[in-house]
């Protein structure tokens, strides 16, 4: 069976995104292959659950959350400040872990 795109840009998810992909890391690659279908079914999960959030954003605010000119430009954009967002969160990552180890060594 060929797989296809369907839905509404704006509410896909980031890694859906033309050219746009998140970091993945080896250990859920290699799980993915390995679990086959079970793999796409939690990703298609985790696709829902963020479709769920621009909706409710939408409902709660009465706009979207990502600006652009079309809703391919919106998805763009969506997928860009969330690559941005987990760069930054995995940077902190990394400094809270410093810390753990400072504290472990010298408390």
């Amino acid at each position: 069976m060929a797989a296809s795109q369907v839905g509404t840009p704006l509410y896909a998810a980031p890694e859906v995104g033309v050219g746009c992909t998140l970091p993945t890391r080896t250990k859920a690659r290699n799980n993915a292959a390995v679990q086959g279908n079970d793999a796409m079914k939690a990703r298609g999960a985790k696709m829902d659950v963020w479709s769920l959030g621009v909706l409710a954003y939408e409902l709660l605010t009465g706009s979207v959350p990502f600006r652009g000119t079309n809703p391919h430009d919106q998805q763009r954009v969506a997928s860009t400040q969330v690559l941005h967002t987990y760069k930054r969160l995995e940077a902190l990552l990394s400094a809270f872990r410093l810390l753990d180890l400072y504290f472990s060594i010298f408390v």
